[in-house]
């Protein structure tokens, strides 16, 4: 009987569980592609020099692969381009019972990735498609289902410090015989025969194998398909950028990110760039007003002047000429209004550019002509008769009146005759000499006055107890008050008569105007007194009385005795008045001295004396001042002559 070798046993078993498998494999991966087999490999190092990581896909089970012992242990193969992966088959090689156990304790631990990178130092970001963490041993000859995208399927184990493997194995080995990795060859198909063509928005035209799901969109489209474009606002991969918020309504194209329209201000495919210089608005298709401030540029969404406007224009976007009478920046300035035939200033800078109107001056026409002129170009010159020689700027007119003497609006007329002053409203006194006008300024006569007037104006009469030319001429004694001033006339005294009371009382006859009459029963038919009527020696016989105007009833002895207590009463009386008219006197006669004293260095000294016959003669009489009156119980000059009459009137013979 032939003897089966071991070696023929394990082959037989290889064959059989081979075939059992890619029975079993077609049955699960029906009509996928084998994208694997004679695909490019690579191992960590090879063992054996038949032992090549190529015969791992050599679709051989008589070749493996099988590296030394290392930590860490690798194999891959390299599809040459990223496919759509199902499934992936591993096949470890075959011992009997005891080495079986022994490649299966080699292979724990190990990991399947699927990557589109060969750097290990990435696998974490790769995709783990199977790690055996046990506690189990590894079977080993299985199929992973593996449904994803990539290049490099990697074998992959380690052993790493502080983790307890199986008989302490510090070492790996990979022994593998065949790998095969089951997909679809083309990029752009899915399903188990591979006939179903992958969504037209797929990335690089690709989707899961098994429900033709994308593995990831187009730029600008989403869903599991990619059949929905990205919503509103969003745009390119995954939709996860956002559309310019310079974007009109801030929605973009899905796919490129290009504004449908820009916001105003803004232009580009993007939005992203301003509106250029002197443009704005949507699309930029505005044109700015130009005459923004400091020659800046207008807001590019709204184009308002945002720093206002350049002197001469108005509104928001500086787009309006500035309004009649105003100018400046906004047009915030009012014009002076006093360019010549009311025209309106420069928009700019505000200046007359036709001139002034008349009473103004300057390049704005805003100042008035200096003091002391007017009119057109101030070259008019304000009357010297106006006051503070000041006059209306723009008239000449004297505002505030004329100096006095001088009349009409601009003070160039003298005060008609007859009047003089501010205003012409005051009226010469009409006692200038001869009759002549009064000096129009201040009323003053210039040549002097008529006669019995005085005063720098002739406004006045002479002073109490002076009359005639200049005033010089003294008023008679007897006059009982002040006299005429033109005249010297007067009302005389009690006992007095004549023009200028030099003449007494006519025989028989007194008192005022001479008009009483004695009694006639003076002794000896003496005449009674021209004053009061007293009969200064006494009565005849058979009559009594201080006028002797009573008769004696009792009898010759008691008429004489009663004559002579008159007579005695009588002289006594005389005696007092006498040496009170001689005191006062000497008071006057010092008073004119005085008076006369002190007018020399002024005028000469007049004094009157009345020629005509008299009983008691006159007086010199003077101009004597006021505390001299006092002295003698009287205020005015005239009353020296009251005094004096009273004297002769009161104090006589009780």
């Amino acid at each position: 009987m032939h003897m089966i070798t071991v070696k023929e046993a394990l082959k037989m078993r290889i064959l059989f569980n081979c075939l059992l498998i890619q029975f079993v494999c077609m049955d699960i991966s029906l009509g996928y592609d084998d994208i694997s087999a004679y695909k490019p490999t690579k191992q960590g190092h090879d063992r054996q020099i038949l032992d090549v990581a190529a015969n791992v896909v050599d679709r051989s089970f008589s070749t493996c692969s099988t590296t030394g012992a290392s930590n860490p242990s690798w194999w891959y193969v390299d599809l040459q381009k990223v496919k759509s992966i199902y499934d992936v088959e591993i096949y470890f090689r075959l011992y009997d019972t005891y080495l079986e156990q022994r490649q299966r304790e080699r292979m724990y631990g190990y990991k399947l990735y699927i990557s589109n990178s060969t750097d290990f130092s990435l696998l974490h970001q790769a995709y783990l498609c199977y790690n055996h963490t046990g506690p189990e041993l590894p079977e080993l000859n299985v199929t992973h289902v593996c449904v994803s995208f990539g290049r490099y399927v990697i074998f992959y184990n380690e052993r790493i410090p502080g983790v307890t493997y199986p008989n302490n194995k510090r070492y790996t080995y990979t022994q593998l015989c065949e790998v095969i990795v089951q997909g679809c060859d083309r990029d752009d198909v899915y399903g188990p025969f591979c006939n179903n063509t992958c969504p037209i928005n797929c990335q690089e035209r690709r989707c899961y194998i098994t429900n033709g799901t994308c593995a990831g969109c187009k730029d600008g489209w989403t869903g599991e398909k990619c059949h929905n474009a990205c919503p509103a606002g969003f745009y390119g991969a995954e939709c996860r950028k956002t559309c310019s918020d310079r974007c009109r309504d801030k929605t973009c194209h899905h796919v490129t990110g290009h504004c449908d329209g820009c916001r105003a201000g803004w232009m580009g495919l993007y939005c992203n760039e301003t509106c250029g210089l002197g443009a704005y608005g949507e699309n930029c298709k505005r044109n700015c007003s130009g005459h923004c401030a400091k020659q800046t540029d207008c807001n590019k969404e709204s184009g308002k002047c945002d720093d206002g406007c350049a002197p001469g224009y108005r509104g928001s976007k500086c787009e309006k000429e500035c309004e009649f009478g105003t100018y400046d920046a906004g047009c915030l300035k009012l014009c002076s209004g006093n360019c010549f035939e009311n025209k309106t200033c420069n928009k700019v800078h505000g200046e007359c550019m036709d001139g002034c109107r008349e009473g103004f001056k300057g390049t704005l026409c805003d100042e008035t002509c200096e003091h002391g002129t007017f009119g057109p170009n101030c070259s008019g010159i304000c009357s010297s008769h106006c006051v503070n020689r000041s006059c209306n700027h723009v008239t000449g007119s004297c505002d505030n009146g004329c100096n006095p003497g001088w009349r009409n609006d601009k003070c160039y007329e003298k005060c008609r005759d007859g009047t003089f002053g501010i205003m012409c409203k005051e009226e010469c006194s009409g006692n200038c000499l001869n009759n002549e006008t009064c000096y129009h300024v201040d009323g003053q006569c210039i040549h002097g006055c008529q006669t019995g007037f005085q005063g720098e104006k002739c406004d006045g009469p002479c002073d109490s107890g002076y009359f005639g030319e200049k005033c010089l001429q003294l008023c008679p004694v007897n006059c009982y008050d002040k006299c005429n001033n033109v005249n010297g006339l007067c009302k005389c005294k009690n006992g007095w008569i004549g023009r200028h009371c030099t003449e007494v009382c006519p025989r028989e006859r007194y008192g005022e105007d001479c008009k009483q009459n004695c009694s006639g029963n003076c002794i000896n038919n003496d005449t009674c007194h021209n004053i009061n009527g007293y009969c200064l020696w006494g009565c005849r016989d058979g009559f009594r009385g201080k006028r002797c105007d009573r008769q004696n009833e009792l009898g010759f002895a008691r008429t004489c005795m009663d004559e002579k207590s008159s007579v005695g009463g009588l002289t006594a009386g005389l005696v007092i008045s006498f040496l009170l008219n001689v005191g006062l006197f000497f008071i006057t006669l010092y008073l004119i001295w005085k008076k006369k004293f002190k007018k020399k260095a002024d005028q000469p000294f007049y004094e009157i004396s009345d020629r005509e016959d008299s009983q008691q003669g006159t007086l010199p009489y003077g101009h004597v001042e006021n505390h001299a009156y006092e002295d003698l119980n009287t205020t005015q000059s005239a009353h020296i002559y009251r005094n004096l009459s009273l004297n002769d009137n009161r104090t006589n013979i009780a």
